[in-house]
Formats: structure tokens, sequence, C-alpha cells
């Protein structure tokens, strides 16, 4: 009997392994990095047989062992990973390419356990300054958070201090917290059609992914933005030459386009709206997506019945490899309602299981997750525990 994975893994590139006997084992490499902090690690998992499901296929033939394909350096650069060199890697006798491993390694947490950390934790206020954030978000239970990077209402930004910043970096290499997934204000419009905010969503966005490089290799989440009545089309076009405007050559920080309800006139509530806006960015290595639980389900991607199928079509129109974060939320309505109004965890109309299995999935288990949720801190601090119960 040999390891199975999961169909889901097949759209990755994750080649179907036959099995020949003996323990076998997946080489890998994995940096956890605290902002700021780089720290190689080479590791090695012994595979155990997970539990045979209804959608496991049965093992193909032996692979030959080969050399990785061209691009598997760059998937490596592009999540963060330290470099490897482009051999073959054995899964109990099977070979499966640097890419297959590398993917492995960053989405396969469920199969790789003993090296991915779970990383879940909240938006914190960023009132306070950089260190007051990772303290509160390390006395909340989290290992990761989100922060606007300037007023969510406004346009205003705090001036960042030299101490400050130094004193948060060291706080997140002792708390082990290694992923900041910071938001752009819910002013920034970058399909506007008004010059004036357009001209704001430019200079807030540019100045924004300054400020991120004081925190050099985490990501930038905003909200493609509304068409206002321009169309689809022309929102998608003024979204893409927003982003070759700001974004530069040699930036640190991955922009994450944040998948939308599909509300009113929002650009970004079909993944091939998405994936319309990469293809028309010149530096296109520095875009990603980050995929809200509470926006895709009110869309009408049913994430708790099929959540295979999203993924699988997810990955078919814009590619997994660019799903860097997500924002777990409930919804208070119905799948396929276009509304977009967050819940707690446990309240909405999305089964509290499912949002537990979006944590698990072997896609995604290895990103961020950040709640959205309505809740103070003691609410915060609830559904953290809660979620890092449902892991063991």
């Amino acid at each position: 009997a040999g390891f199975r994975l999961p169909d889901i893994f097949l759209p990755l590139g994750i080649r179907r392994l036959g099995m020949r006997g003996g323990a076998g084992l997946l080489l890998c490499q994995s940096a956890r990095d605290p902002v700021g902090v780089r720290r190689d690690k080479a590791v090695d998992h012994r595979l155990r047989r997970p539990a045979r499901r209804a959608h496991d296929h049965a093992p193909a033939a032996h692979l030959e062992r080969q050399r990785a394909p061209a691009g598997a350096n760059e998937f490596i650069r592009l999540h963060g990973l330290p470099p490897l060199c482009a051999t073959a890697y054995t899964i109990r006798g099977a070979v499966a390419s640097l890419a297959a491993a590398a993917r492995c390694a960053m989405m396969g947490a469920s199969i790789l356990r003993g090296d991915c950390m779970f990383r879940i934790g909240c938006h914190i206020s960023s009132a306070g300054g950089y260190l007051a954030m990772a303290k509160r978000a390390e006395a909340l239970g989290a290992n990761t958070f989100a922060f606007f990077t300037r007023n969510p209402r406004g346009g205003s930004a705090k001036p960042i201090e030299e101490a400050d910043i130094a004193a948060f970096h060291a706080e997140c290499a002792r708390a082990g917290i290694d992923r900041l997934v910071s938001h752009a204000p819910y002013t920034l419009n970058p399909c506007a059609a008004k010059p004036q905010v357009a001209e704001f969503a430019r200079m807030a966005f540019s100045d924004d992914l300054q400020r991120m490089e004081r925190t050099p290799g985490q990501f930038y989440n905003f909200h493609p933005g509304s068409h206002v009545g321009q169309g689809i089309d022309v929102g998608i076009e003024k979204i893409a030459a927003l982003l070759n405007v700001v974004l530069f050559p040699g930036m640190t920080t991955t922009v994450l386009l944040e998948t939308m309800a599909g509300k009113g006139s929002e650009v970004g509530g079909r993944f091939e709206q998405l994936r319309a806006i990469i293809d028309r960015v010149q530096l296109q290595e520095h875009v990603g997506v980050c995929l809200d639980t509470c926006h895709v389900w009110d869309a009408g991607y049913d994430i708790a019945g099929d959540l295979d199928g999203v993924l699988a079509e997810f990955d078919r129109v814009i590619g997994l490899e660019r799903l860097h974060a997500v924002h777990l939320n409930n919804s208070l309505n119905p799948c396929g309602s276009h509304k977009d109004r967050h819940t707690k965890l446990r309240d909405g109309c999305i089964p509290p299981e499912a949002l537990v299995r979006v944590t698990q999935h072997p896609a995604l288990a290895a990103l961020p997750f950040i709640l959205e949720t309505p809740n103070d801190d003691a609410g915060y601090a609830q559904e953290i525990a809660w979620l890092h119960a449902a892991q063991k």
C-alpha cells in the first residue's frame, strides 16, 4: 500500500507518485523567518500514510530520476524559501521534482505538519506603533497579524520611528512572528472615476509600499476597488495601470489583490477578474492574491460544500502559487448573496467545521490566516484558541 496524495495536488503540479517499499524520505528546506531575520534549515520528514479518502487515487507508475524544471527556483524565490539546488527529491523510492517538493513544503502542511507552523492572527491597531502591535498579537495568542498602513477611513499615516521599528523586529524574532499582512485603507480605490480619488490611490499606494520596506518580505493587501459605473473592463484596466505605476524593481513586498463578494460595482468578485488584472501587470512576480472566506462565499464559491473544487478552480484560473494569505471570516448571508457581511467564526452561514477545514487543507495550511470578525480582544483570543485546538 502506498502513500497517496489527494487529487487537489494534481492541478498544483504534484505528480502522481508510484510507490516502492521502504520508509522513504522527503528532503526539503524551509525558512521560518521572523520579520527581518533569516534562518535557513534543512529538514527531512518521514511520511506517514494518511487515512484513505473517497477522492484518493491509485498510485501510478514509478517515476525516473529527473532534474528540476527551470521554474522551480523562481517558485521558491517567490515564496521566500531559501535557495535549493535543482536536484530531485525521493518519496518512498519515487521521485518528485524540486518544484513538487517545494509545493509540498509550502502547501502540504497537513502532510508535513512537523515543519509547517499554523499561522493565525487578527487585525491589530497600529495606533500605538509597531512594537505595541507585536506585543498585542502575542497577548492574543497570535503568531501573525494584519494592520492598516494608515487611517482605514481616511488617509493619514503615522511616521515610523527608528527605535520602534528596531524593537518591533527584535520582538517578532523572539515571539516567532514571521508573517505580516498589512492592509490598504478602505478609501483607496484604484479604479476610481474621480481624478482626485484616483490620485489619492496612487499617492497612498506608492507611499505604503515604501513604508513596507521597513518590514521586508511581507504582504500588502488591498481591495481592487469599485468601477462606479465605468464598467468592469475599465476597472480592470485602471487597477492594472496603477500597479504598473507603483510597483518597482527590487521591492520585497508582495502586493495582494483581495477576493471580493461582487457587491455593487466591485471588481474582484470572480477569479477571472483578478487574473485579468495580473495579466496586465508588468512586474507580476510582486503580485499575489489574498482569499477572503466571507467574500468568496458571498460571491458564490461554495467553500463549505466543495472546497476542493473551489481551490481547483482558483488554480486553473489564477494559480495557487499566487495565493499568499487567507482572511478567515464567516458570513451573515447565504452563498451567492453578494452582500459582504462578516460575522464571528461560529455564528454565520458558513458551517464552523467548514472554516476549520479551510485552515487544514493541504493547499492552504501553510498560509497566514487573518481574522476580520467583529470581535473585541477577548473574542479574538477565543477564536484564535479555538482554531489552535482544532489543529490537534
